[in-house]
């Protein structure tokens, strides 16, 4: 009996969803990345640079450069999913860290550390919880599916739909909130980030699972 296949990716609690191959989203100009998700979370985009590239089309940002989403409020306090798909090439240079995602209370970034680190930590309850490092990611000119999910017990990174590890965190997040992809604090990622979707609920493994064979195909993972 063959396996059912859902190509569809979660849409429970997103909240907001930027992805620079869906005309929809963005037209090939200007300066508003579209949310497709119907919230209306808009990104505003600073020192970028589109390429269109089919259904891998993708942004990059430079110096102070960033795709910023307003602050704005959760009704969920004491959960979150980010999820983003990027690349760093060795043609790809920044300062120790550059920020994949920022959203002040949760960083996602690349650093040059141990052959090119991930690195990610979450402030909530009043408390920053230990980061979660990903040694020997390199710079291999691929797509790569990040997924970082809070449940109100423990921060959890999958990457490319495999869980890599998780750190225990209770506490709400900080709210209300911007999220700037591409920067923060002035470290630019230069690399390109192709889509984003924020979530105010913290992701099961299968919905994770869910959310990556949606993706996969179209990115080559």
């Amino acid at each position: 009996m063959g396996m059912n296949y859902n190509p569809k990716a979660s849409t429970d609690g997103l909240i907001v969803s930027l992805d620079a191959s869906n005309v929809k989203s963005y037209s090939g100009s200007g300066s508003t990345w579209y949310d497709v998700s119907g919230n209306g979370r808009n990104a505003s985009l600073s020192s970028s640079t589109f390429t269109s590239a089919g259904a891998e089309s993708y942004f990059r940002f430079s110096g102070s450069g960033n795709a910023t989403v307003s602050s704005f409020s959760k009704s969920t306090l004491n959960q979150m999913t980010m999820e983003v798909v990027y690349m760093s090439s060795s043609g790809d240079t920044f300062s120790t860290y550059g920020r994949i995602v920022d959203r002040g209370d949760t960083t996602i970034s690349l650093g040059t550390a141990s052959t090119y680190q991930l690195r990610m930590w979450t402030y909530a309850g009043g408390s920053r919880s230990g980061e979660i490092q990903l040694n020997g990611i390199g710079q291999d000119g691929k797509w790569h599916h990040l997924v970082y999910t809070y449940n109100g017990s423990n921060v959890t990174l999958y990457l490319d739909g495999v869980y890599q590890n998780n750190v225990a965190k209770t506490g709400n997040l900080e709210n209300p909130m911007p999220i700037v992809l591409g920067n923060g604090d002035g470290y630019v990622f230069s690399g390109r980030i192709a889509m984003f979707r924020y979530y105010e609920n913290g992701f099961t493994a299968a919905q994770v699972q869910q959310n990556f064979q949606a993706l996969r195909g179209r990115f080559g993972i």
